[in-house]
């Protein structure tokens, strides 16, 4: 779990409806394990990084992940954690592991969640 600056989870279990910003059921087990992390932890500053695919456009993708970690953002504020410990950031596909995918799989590895602590505040 995160602990330090700089550390990263990535989380591929945290799934959204096709082409929407609308978080499914299966994704608020992981949301919620967070949740209660960053509330015992509330020194925490976290980026909440969503990445896509390389299907479609660069715009349509900046937009659609800025969205859904917006998304993720209110589901972690409504659980309690506090808004100014979070950064809703959407890469889009501007940082995709598979530049040229070769398969189903490798566009599913793109498509990502990375919660990455940027800074730890004082006690």
């Amino acid at each position: 779990m995160l602990k330090d600056s700089g550390d990263v989870v990535i989380h591929r279990g945290i799934l959204f409806d096709y082409n929407a910003s609308q978080l499914l059921p299966e994704s608020r087990l992981q949301l919620d394990t967070l949740a209660n992390h960053l509330l015992l932890n509330p020194v925490l500053v976290i980026e909440v990084g969503v990445h896509g695919d390389v299907r479609g456009s660069a715009k349509y993708h900046l937009h659609l992940t800025e969205r859904q970690a917006k998304t993720i953002v209110e589901y972690l504020t409504n659980k309690g954690v506090n808004k100014t410990s979070l950064l809703p950031r959407g890469y889009g596909k501007n940082q995709v592991l598979y530049p040229q995918p070769k398969s189903e799989e490798e566009h599913r590895l793109n498509r990502r969640t990375e919660f990455k602590v940027i800074r730890l505040l004082p006690e």
